[in-house]
């Protein structure tokens, strides 16, 4: 899910891909390539390669993802506040990347700066520099580049810093709505493991029955049994769920990525926060004077998941042969009415940026919406299974224990 929101930064911890190839004039290449592997391989097609291998490379991903360094969104939007704030007052950009350098508290991003003051100093434009980093998202290279080329860097650097600031608000909401649940979880799970491993054994020793138990009984024992046996397969669940789940949203078949985004609560709010990021930063691309087409091409190449990269894809060669973006938009039913008739107005208007960051808010208002009316009823009804098991386990040893305190004092009473 989260790999959506990122500033831009989709590309980040994606699989990295070995190819083998002919080129046109038959010398044998070969290289690595970070990204979807459709991607990759209309790039290499795009060149007049043959392809002879194209498969993943397990172990160059596991290094990548060990050495990569990512710069967190709130030090960017920080860094570009800081960068616009002091552009207005005329001081160079050499100088303001200087100055920043010393004043961050940020270890990646002061290695950064440090490196980006030296790559200008030799000569690189302001793109090349960040880019030669490898630190930052798809979507700060492309901007600076469009920034230092119009003269409106300190344009550029307000809006980014007001993108990553929104971006960073809307990141943490999503963490801290998951805060207490997961919390509860784990308590839960604690406390299953605990009662089952430890008290219910101690329990049913003194349990004695001449006949049949109670269903509560032969439920809990049953249930402590198992996790006494099958313990790792009880832990190992989760994560299975989650790469199921991963691998559903992953997925290359189109049905299956399709109803993975109609699994009821946690399927549509992903969708929406997928929907949020695409629009954030096709307005943010569009604010800034970049093409329809340019700025789908851009946010489709950087996205992780074959299903969006697809329908991005579709949307931009159907504009390309002569559609408006809403009406490429009406003809796949995945998006909404209440989507292309947006963009139509904005269309219409010539405000198409101004409408995108519309809908772009819209979503992000609808997750927040989402995440906490599903919250609402999680945590009641994670409470409510905890005060179950505890009321099954009272009524599991309860019965028989009253039973055979009767039996001892001779007593016919009955519970």
């Amino acid at each position: 899910m989260w790999g959506y929101i990122a500033g831009g930064s989709f590309k980040g911890g994606g699989m990295i891909y070995k190819y083998e190839a002919l080129s046109i004039t038959g010398n044998e290449i070969s290289g690595w390539e970070e990204g979807s592997k459709e991607v990759i391989k209309k790039k290499l097609l795009s060149k007049r390669y043959q392809i002879l291998y194209l498969e993943t490379d397990y172990g160059k991903t596991l290094q990548s993802l060990i050495e990569r360094k990512k710069i967190k969104t709130s030090s960017l939007a920080v860094f570009f506040e800081d960068t616009q704030n002091m552009l207005k007052t005329g001081i160079g950009i050499n100088e303001v990347i200087s100055a920043l350098t010393e004043a961050n508290t940020d270890f990646v991003m002061q290695k950064a700066l440090l490196q980006i003051s030296d790559s200008i100093s030799r000569g690189l434009s302001l793109r090349a520099a960040f880019e030669k980093t490898k630190v930052f998202p798809w979507l700060v290279l492309n901007m600076l580049e469009v920034g230092e080329k119009s003269g409106g860097l300190e344009q550029i650097c307000g809006d980014l810093a007001a993108f990553y600031h929104k971006e960073d608000e809307f990141k943490n909401m999503l963490k801290d709505a998951m805060v207490y649940p997961i919390i509860v979880l784990i308590l839960i799970t604690g406390l299953l493991f605990y009662i089952s491993l430890k008290i219910v054994p101690q329990l049913a020793s003194l349990i004695v029955t001449n006949g049949k138990m109670p269903l509560a009984t032969q439920i809990v024992l049953s249930l402590s049994a198992f996790l006494r046996s099958f313990w790792y397969i009880v832990l190992a669940m989760p994560f299975a769920v989650v790469f199921a789940y991963t691998r559903m949203q992953r997925s290359k078949i189109d049905k299956v990525a399709g109803f993975y985004y109609k699994i009821p609560v946690l399927g549509r709010i992903t969708k929406d926060i997928a929907l949020t990021a695409v629009f954030l930063n096709l307005s943010i691309l569009q604010k800034n004077g970049i093409g329809i087409v340019d700025s789908l091409d851009l946010v489709q190449k950087t996205l992780p998941y074959e299903f969006f990269s697809k329908k991005i894809l579709k949307i931009k060669e159907q504009i390309l042969a002569g559609f408006s973006l809403w009406a490429a938009l009406k003809e796949d039913s995945f998006f909404v009415p209440f989507i292309y008739k947006t963009i139509r107005k904005g269309e219409e208007i010539g405000r198409l940026g101004e409408y995108l960051f519309t809908l772009s808010k819209y979503f992000s208002d609808k997750v927040a919406r989402q995440v906490k009316m599903a919250l609402t009823f999680i945590q009641p009804a994670l409470l409510l299974v905890c005060a179950g098991f505890v009321i099954l386990i009272i009524f599991a040893f309860l019965v028989p224990l009253y039973s055979n305190l009767n039996n001892i004092a001779g007593g016919t009473a009955t519970f």
